[in-house]
């Protein structure tokens, strides 16, 4: 049962999510022992498997709902476990540093509070957050206003520079283009949202 080991590592916040969410999708045993899985207040028939399947591993939230349905997997089937505070402490540490406008991804969130762990115990984290969202999170004169979910695009660990956005006629619905640019490789990448 090495899917155990895996959830338990998880769990613990000893396995990435991106370790994690690769094996979600590859590991047929994972699969067969959590589709037919229920938990009481989490699935209604849809069984455990469909149930993360739905989330986005992307996002800190989705990933503590995903940790504490998991842990609660573990529960039911008897295993041990230590159970790791990294993402509800994460979350309560984003939703008082982050602004509005931006909504870190997951994996660079998990990136930027690792790295904290290496600066002075004398600079709080939040204090430290809000400073380093102000340096690696730029725009040109004013930040996105998104019609729906504000994840900011992050390449190569690096997140990327918002330009301009303008909203567009040429979607049926009311919709934004929202432009950022790679400023190492000047290369652009476009979002659009529609309402």
């Amino acid at each position: 049962m090495n899917h155990i080991k895996q959830i338990r590592e998880f769990v613990e916040g000893g396995l990435s999510p991106e370790k994690l969410e690769g094996i979600f999708y590859t590991s047929k045993e994972l699969e067969e022992n959590l589709k037919s899985v229920e938990i009481s207040g989490r699935t209604s028939g849809e069984g455990l498997y469909i149930y993360i399947a739905a989330k986005n591993f992307k996002k800190i939230l989705d990933l503590y709902i995903i940790q504490k349905a998991l842990s609660e997997y573990l529960d039911l089937i008897g295993e041990s476990y230590v159970f790791s505070n990294k993402y509800i402490n994460l979350l309560d540490t984003l939703a008082v540093a982050q602004p509005k406008w931006l909504n870190i991804p997951g994996d660079y969130a998990l990136k930027m509070f690792d790295e904290y762990s290496s600066v002075s115990e004398s600079v709080s984290i939040k204090k430290w957050l809000k400073d380093e969202i102000k340096k690696r999170f730029k725009f040109s004169s004013k930040p996105p206003k998104w019609l729906q979910d504000a994840i900011w695009p992050v390449k190569n660990e690096t997140p990327l520079t918002f330009i301009k956005q303008e909203k567009t006629d040429a979607l049926h619905d009311d919709g934004y283009i929202y432009e950022f640019v790679d400023e190492k490789t000047g290369l652009k990448e476009v979002i659009i949202q529609t309402a």
